[in-house]
């Protein structure tokens, strides 16, 4: 990481706004990237979001990393671990893009996921989403399968 004042780490329970408000940025500012459409995700009531968070935040099969930039939450990356571990949600403000924040986002999930004793971390990705497949390509996934939108990919851990 070039950037000193970057720092990426586990969600906190108190934090339920902060996942709010980066996935609805999200949604709103790359719809082409995600399963999820900002209309729907918009009138979730706070609970839901509260109850995310918490799941999150203390979970053993659950997890979200932020990254803070100067204090400010501008990425997220988040894990499911159902039948097998499942990176979704990853999203980096693009005013912070190429700073390795993204890298550093699925590095620490991958840290997290291997100590759950997952042997594998899989990821989908839209076709159309190119920069996305080229950073977990970099970072170890290989494809795995496709379908006519997606590409789907796993990381040996």
């Amino acid at each position: 990481m070039h950037d000193s004042n970057v720092l990426i780490r586990r969600i906190l329970e108190s934090e339920w706004q902060i996942y709010k408000e980066l996935r609805l940025t999200a949604l709103k500012l790359a719809p082409e990237a995600f399963g999820a459409k900002y209309e729907d995700a918009i009138k979730r009531l706070d609970s839901d979001w509260i109850l995310q968070t918490q799941s999150f935040s203390k979970g053993t099969d659950s997890i979200n990393f932020l990254a803070f930039v100067n204090d400010q939450p501008l990425g997220m990356v988040s894990c499911y671990i159902k039948e097998r571990a499942e990176m979704f949600q990853m999203w980096v403000d693009p005013s912070v893009r190429g700073l390795g924040i993204g890298k550093e986002l699925v590095t620490q999930l991958k840290h997290w996921v291997k100590r759950t004793g997952a042997p594998y971390l899989f990821a989908s990705v839209y076709k159309t989403n190119t920069a996305a497949f080229r950073l977990y390509n970099h970072l170890g996934f290989l494809q795995v399968g496709d379908t006519s939108i997606e590409i789907h990919l796993s990381c040996r851990l």
